[in-house]
């Protein structure tokens, strides 16, 4: 069986990350699509670990903690979720790996090629290889398994927020990452059915459903005082 590690950045407490135009932190958007993704692949037979909370006082402690997990989990690939924030003209989307790790620069081309085929009109900033003393280098060196920090896009401006920020967005990120966590394990997905899933449509479907039973507990309700006055 395949096995993935879904993380969330900036999971350690006290550190929320960068904050998109809406005010939005990186945690509170990425959390739902750890979620979404988790879903996703199960339904397709991989085994998923999920870490959206990291020990620690501080980021050295936090990443050893974490590797420390995934090293247990032995998954097949680790991934974690961000987004990045610069200026509101930076734009596009970017993938990073640990600079020796001929299996991390695989899965960054399989994410690179998945999103530029779902979202085309968006900027391509590259794969990146990551160094010692560099952002994120203790999350993509210290775990044994391939490992990979996802940026899809910059919080900071606007156009790329109006493609990702709302639930519909949320979703389709979701399912692009799935789609290429598919292509580096060699599995199959399932279809996915928005209506099952998240997204506008499913806050819909469960507001209809939370509508229909308070309708029927009214109905109820109504019946009982009904019956309480006729036996008084």
């Amino acid at each position: 069986m395949k096995t993935v590690s879904i993380c969330v950045g900036h999971s350690r407490e006290g550190d929320n990350g960068a904050v998109s135009v809406s005010g939005r932190s990186e945690w509170n958007y990425n959390e739902p699509i750890a979620e979404m993704l988790a879903a996703i692949l199960r339904s397709a037979g991989v085994k998923v670990h999920l870490h959206d909370s990291y020990p620690g006082i501080d980021y050295p402690v936090s990443m050893k903690a974490l590797s420390n997990a995934l090293n247990v989990e032995a998954p097949d690939c680790a991934i974690e979720l961000h987004f990045n924030s610069a200026s509101p003209n930076a734009r596009g989307f970017e993938y990073l790996f640990w600079e020796t790790s001929a299996k991390g620069r695989k899965l960054a081309q399989a994410f690179q090629s998945a999103h530029r085929e779902r979202f085309p009109n968006q900027r391509d900033r590259g794969i990146k290889s990551i160094g010692f003393g560099q952002r994120g280098s203790l999350f993509l060196r210290l775990p044994n398994c391939p490992c990979l920090i996802c940026e899809p896009f910059f919080g900071s401006s606007q156009d790329d927020w109006n493609l990702f920020g709302s639930e519909e967005g949320q979703s389709d990120l979701a399912s692009m990452y799935a789609t290429a966590l598919a292509d580096f394990l060699g599995v199959e997905l399932r279809p996915q059915s928005r209506e099952n899933g998240s997204g506008e449509a499913a806050r819909k479907k469960r507001s209809q459903e939370m509508l229909e039973r308070v309708t029927r507990l009214r109905v109820e309700l109504n019946a009982l005082e009904a019956l309480i006055r006729y036996d008084a």
